[in-house]
């Protein structure tokens, strides 16, 4: 049986996760002039320094390292999976702090042919994700981390479906099953 707490607590969490994610932009946005948001002078340069891109790309070489010595170098199943989940956890801080920085450069690569299919819509949205990396770093993330969420979902799906009609092939031998009605259901 399942108790009230295990389902009122992921209810609770995520419902206070998700105000916070919406309430604390907005009380910044809030405290922020009319006229100074308007202005193109609030350029945000923070995202894409040389300190972000060593940092980022050291951490992103540790994380393959620590997960490729995990995996090739260690005969304990339990020490490689100890070693390649740290990698992988590295490697993901690596992209995060990464972000800001791939994201002025993939926005000024994919923005030209913008300028010119879209016109003055496809210029408003390439200066617009230029003005602030970090936002825009931070929007690719949070996509990101939908499409792994769903494609997790799918192949643990689909190696669920699998695993289950290899056991049934494997216990089940004959060409056609017979059984008796129980729980008033019939029996074929």
């Amino acid at each position: 049986m399942i108790s009230d707490v295990s389902m009122l607590l992921p209810l609770a969490v995520g419902v206070l996760v998700c105000l916070g994610s919406a309430l604390v932009p907005a009380l910044r946005a809030g405290r922020t002039a009319p006229l100074a948001a308007l202005r193109e002078t609030a350029v945000d340069d923070s995202g894409a320094s040389r300190t972000r891109a060593f940092t980022g790309t050291a951490l992103g070489l540790a994380g393959i390292g620590i997960s490729l010595t995990g995996v090739l170098a260690t005969a304990s199943v339990w020490l490689a999976g100890a070693g390649a989940g740290a990698g992988a956890v590295l490697a993901l801080v690596a992209f995060v702090v990464l972000g800001p920085v791939a994201s002025s450069y993939a926005v000024r690569v994919l923005g030209g042919p913008l300028d010119r299919m879209r016109g003055v819509t496809g210029g408003l949205a390439k200066r617009n994700a230029l003005r602030s990396p970090k936002r825009t770093a931070a929007t690719a993330t949070a996509l990101m981390i939908g499409v792994a969420v769903v494609s997790l979902f799918t192949v643990f799906g689909a190696s669920l479906k699998a695993t289950m009609d290899q056991t049934v092939r494997r216990s089940f031998a004959g060409d056609v099953a017979v059984s008796a009605p129980a729980f008033g259901a019939g029996g074929s």
